[in-house]
């Protein structure tokens, strides 16, 4: 258990990782090379674990993921159709719900998307 040293710890530096070690990446080589050589270093199953998990985490799509969440997803014209279209009789709690219930894939960015734009449409109609 680590125990906090306030303003000290400002000055001990970013905790390493495994990654960062000299071991791990001299182990990458051999594995990368010769798994069943570098099965015999004493950390093996520490570093197959990370290195599996590495290569998991890089198989995302951070941009597709990033540009989702800036720029919404393709159906968004549709969701914001749908909402224009109850806009006039229904509040915003209720046009999230219809939202929710016509599109269940909608993500909840894309739904706060909406209730902004329709916002901004009803306080220019007056």
């Amino acid at each position: 258990m680590r125990i906090s040293e306030g303003i000290f710890d400002f000055f001990k530096g970013k905790e390493k990782t495994i990654g960062d070690s000299p071991e791990y990446k001299g182990w990458l080589k051999i594995y990368l090379k010769n798994p069943d050589v570098a099965e015999m270093h004493k950390r093996h199953k520490e570093f197959l674990q990370y290195y599996q998990q590495s290569q998991k985490n890089e198989g995302l799509d951070l941009s597709k993921m990033w540009n989702t969440v800036m720029h919404g997803n393709d159906d968004f014209p549709k969701y914001l159709e749908f909402a224009r279209s109850k806009m006039n009789y229904l509040p915003d709690d209720r046009i999230r719900k219809r939202l929710k219930m016509k599109f269940p894939k909608i993500m909840p960015v894309d739904i706060e998307r909406v209730i902004k734009k329709i916002q901004a449409l009803r306080a220019n109609r007056s």
